[in-house]
């Protein structure tokens, strides 16, 4: 096997872990991967953290959640990036390796 097969099995055992976590409590999932903390233009800037920057009235906000976390040890080590899955309703369906050839939904938060 080579190095980049295992990086990427090891994003999708990231994937299947984190959807075991949601088969188990699917609400707190939900709520983990929706909700964002603000953040600081520092930790936006850093080379590897996965930040959203919202547009306000007088300023810009950045934020990250808990995937923009978890994407930012992933791609320190080089390993492929996981992401939700949400439907056209915004339910979350689970989550899944970059790497593969699922396709997240780019109109929904992921990674961040």
């Amino acid at each position: 096997m080579t190095e980049e097969q295992e990086l990427v099995d090891f994003s999708k055992n990231i994937a299947d872990l984190l959807n075991s976590m949601f088969i188990s409590d699917p609400a707190a999932m939900y709520a983990l991967v929706s909700n964002r903390v603000p953040c600081n233009e520092k930790l936006a800037d850093h080379p590897f953290a996965e930040t959203t920057k919202i547009p306000l009235v007088d300023h810009e906000q950045y934020q990250i959640g808990l995937l923009g976390v978890i994407n930012c040890l992933m791609n320190a080590c080089g390993i492929p990036k996981v992401c939700a899955a949400y439907n056209k309703s915004n339910q979350l369906l689970g989550f899944a390796s970059m790497a593969e050839s699922f396709q997240c939904d780019s109109s929904q938060p992921t990674g961040t």
